[in-house]
């Protein structure tokens, strides 16, 4: 089993419009941005491949604030 540690959570920031931006280092490829709209129904749209969910997961779970 692999335990991952994180140095720091990505932040989730309102980028105006409802629409919400989050960036995820990724190993060897440049950072991933990943897009969330919320209203209606959820949509993520990323910029590639997510490699790392868990730190993704972590970001959500720092700020709830696009839920309410």
């Amino acid at each position: 089993m692999k335990v991952h540690r994180y140095d720091s959570v990505p932040e989730i920031k309102n980028i105006g419009d409802g629409i919400f931006k989050t960036e995820i280092p990724q190993p060897f490829y440049a950072p991933n941005n990943i897009y969330i709209l919320p209203d209606g129904e959820p949509t993520i749209i990323d910029s590639g491949y997510i490699e790392n969910l868990g730190l993704f997961t972590k970001g959500f779970e720092k700020d709830r604030t696009f839920f309410e």
